[in-house]
């Protein structure tokens, strides 16, 4: 029994080994073919971002207080000559010894199947693969561009000119946001210490460390068109004629809440204001619904009238809001 024991397991062990010696005698042959000079063109997405040439912004113009104008991303489109190898591939899969060595079953199974019993090597493959190698560019472009920035591009703008005192004033940069293709000049101008006799904007744009600027110089008619105007630039006597030219105009037009505006503005202001003043402010708060700010105003004017010519009516208002 020990004898049949120790022979079983050396047949089963012998298996073992011929089965793993099978396994590793498995290979993949492979042939290769050269397919000769080939082409190709950059993919137009990839060089959209890789192959930029120049960055600018054109077509400016100046409406309704904004600066607009249009990206324009220049790139180009390479060609380039590579060598193409074509690998083809085939598998060579070793005998199956176990099946030789088992007496009998083993034999007959070979019978059945020769061609895995005693090995066998595969075709070679009708799907190649293609090996590429000494790309070098050809010398052709296609030159193409965009009306974006590219992708991941930062832009800004540092707007500058020489003002009405002579100083030349630098606004600080402004960061803009890269799909944007207009800026509020207006609003920062009237920021500034006072009214500019020329204007210089300057764009910078940054992509992939390089940095690319464009520069424009707005026209005076440009200029002029702004409507540029900051009671910061004014007087003291300017700004009051100037808001009670704007309140005027405003109950003109019965626009309640542009009025509301003036009154404020002049309110502010430090100057002896007419007795009619608090009551036709206390009105025009009554016509836009701020009934609270009506009753203020309408006792502002019951505490300084003198010839309380609106004695009644400013007291109507109050009782209004009660």
């Amino acid at each position: 029994m020990n004898t049949f024991t120790a022979r079983t397991a050396k047949a089963l062990l012998a298996i073992a080994l011929l089965t793993t010696l099978q396994a590793c005698a498995n290979r993949q042959e492979f042939r290769t073919e050269y397919a000769g000079v080939q082409q190709r063109w950059d993919k137009d997405y990839d060089a959209k971002k890789e192959n930029v040439r120049n960055i600018e912004l054109t077509n400016f113009s100046v409406r309704e207080g904004y600066l607009h104008f249009v990206p324009q991303t220049h790139y180009v489109l390479q060609e380039y000559d590579f060598e193409r190898y074509k690998r083809y591939d085939r598998m060579y899969f070793a005998p199956e010894w176990p099946m030789l060595i088992i007496p009998l079953y083993g034999w007959i199974a070979c019978l059945m199947d020769t061609k895995s019993c005693f090995g066998y090597t595969t075709s070679w493959t009708n799907y190649p693969e293609n090996i590429d190698q000494n790309e070098r560019p050809t010398g052709n472009i296609e030159n193409k561009s965009y009306s974006e920035l590219p992708y991941g591009a930062t832009l800004s703008l540092v707007l500058s000119g020489q003002l009405q005192s002579g100083e030349i004033y630098s606004h600080p940069p402004e960061g803009l946001n890269p799909n944007a293709q207009s800026i509020n000049i207006k609003r920062i101008i009237q920021s500034w210490p006072n009214k500019p006799n020329t204007l210089n904007a300057k764009f910078n744009i940054e992509h992939q460390g390089k940095t690319y600027e464009t520069v424009y110089d707005l026209s005076g008619t440009q200029i002029a068109s702004l409507a540029l105007e900051s009671d910061s630039w004014n007087s003291p006597q300017e700004n009051k004629h100037k808001y009670f030219y704007k309140l005027t105009s405003a109950l003109e037009a019965g626009n309640h809440s542009a009025a509301l505006v003036a009154f404020k503005k002049l309110e502010d202001m430090d100057f002896e204001k007419p007795e009619s003043f608090w009551y036709r402010y206390a009105l025009s708060a009554q016509s836009v619904g701020n009934h609270e700010l009506a009753a203020a105003k309408a006792k502002r004017y019951l505490q300084v009238a003198v010839k309380r010519t609106y004695e009644n009516e400013a007291r109507a208002l109050i009782a209004n809001t009660q």
